[in-house]
């Protein structure tokens, strides 16, 4: 038999905003319907609603994720590249 990992909330909520993402990019997010997300996370319907109550949820939260990653990536970047002035950081930043 085969024993699966339990996955802690935050996996799985990561899972559902990509689920979600994905339906979002296909139908537009005023076209996707909680049903959607659900089919597409291949989750029952209420392991879904135990963490989101709309879509409108899980749009804030991958709007989070994304400023998290670019927070992350910009930090690593100025670790990594102390040399330059503030400037020519902001400036490699943005492009």
């Amino acid at each position: 038999m085969v024993k699966f990992k339990r996955l802690s909330p935050e996996e799985r909520k990561r899972q559902i905003c990509i689920a979600a993402k994905e339906v979002f990019l296909e139908k537009g997010f005023h076209n996707t319907t909680m049903e959607d997300v659900i089919a597409a996370s291949k989750m029952s319907k209420g392991g879904v609603y135990n963490y989101y109550k709309s879509t409108t949820d899980m749009l804030y939260d991958l709007m989070l994720m994304g400023m998290n990653l670019r927070l992350s990536v910009s930090d690593d970047f100025i670790h990594k590249f102390q040399d330059l002035s503030l400037e020519d950081q902001f400036v490699e930043l943005l492009f």
